[in-house]
């Protein structure tokens, strides 16, 4: 599996603040059973730092968490250079935008705001498709309690979407998952992981909660787009249909 999205460089952003601790998230990382991993950390193009110096800042801490790996000598996910792009009124005027796409590839990963969206951010979004870059919401599932005129602009878009695991351990959010995943607005999969405390790389706990709730296939639906994309393709599926939920006395009997 390709976690699609983590904040595995050390010292970018509030994601890991060491080495020490990259390496410690990608020995369990790759203990779940991922093979590559995107480093999406936060890039904020409104700041007064250039998209170049984020780039600069990228590719020294991608060079030290390297170099600890080679030291280490242990086995590790291989690590993709990629950002998480914070949405911006003129995210598609920046110069070198195009750069912040995940390593070969034309899929640029962007974040929406939690706070309401407005118009122009759909519009924001679609500039960048204008450009021939493939925007991906970041953790789209984080965001469905925004007006449902906001989402329904953005799911008209031809984008795509990223989930995070957490929202398959979480039992409230069953119902959600099930209508993104159906209606074509779940396409890769991301652990979203920032430490070893609070937010984990927890893509073994996800795989198991999803083949119980949503099937075995669900697991190969996430990580054949990834790898699709990976090689600068189309997902496979666009959409994926879950299993029936089960009742509790079957997964109760299924236990036995």
């Amino acid at each position: 599996m390709i976690d699609f999205h983590s904040h595995i460089l050390p010292g970018m952003d509030d994601g890991a603040t060491s080495c020490e601790v990259s390496l410690e998230m990608l020995k369990k990382s790759r203990s779940s059973g991922v093979d590559a991993v995107i480093a999406t950390s936060h890039c904020y193009p409104h700041s007064n730092n250039s998209l170049l110096h984020f780039l600069d800042r990228r590719e020294a801490a991608y060079e030290s968490l390297c170099e600890a790996i080679e030291k280490d000598g242990g086995e590790y996910p291989k690590m993709i250079k990629g950002c998480e792009l914070n949405m911006f009124i003129d995210i598609a005027k920046l110069p070198d935008v195009g750069r912040m796409c995940i390593s070969g590839t034309d899929y640029i990963m962007v974040e929406m705001p939690s706070d309401p969206w407005k118009e122009w951010m759909t519009e924001a979004v679609y500039n960048l498709t204008v450009l021939g870059l493939k925007p991906v919401m970041a953790h789209i599932d984080r965001f469905l309690n925004q007006k449902r005129e906001a989402l329904l602009a953005l799911f008209e878009l031809d984008v795509l979407y990223q989930v995070n695991t957490s929202a398959f351990l979480t039992r409230r959010m069953d119902k959600q998952m099930r209508t993104l995943l159906e209606e074509g607005h779940a396409h890769f999969l991301g652990t979203d992981m920032h430490n070893m405390q609070t937010r984990t790389p927890n893509m073994a706990e996800a795989k198991k909660a999803m083949n119980e709730n949503f099937g075995g296939e669900c697991w190969g639906y996430f990580e054949e787009n990834a790898l699709a994309a990976l090689k600068n393709q189309p997902p496979v599926s666009d959409f994926f249909t879950p299993e029936p939920k089960k009742s509790f006395l079957l997964k109760l009997f299924e236990k036995k």
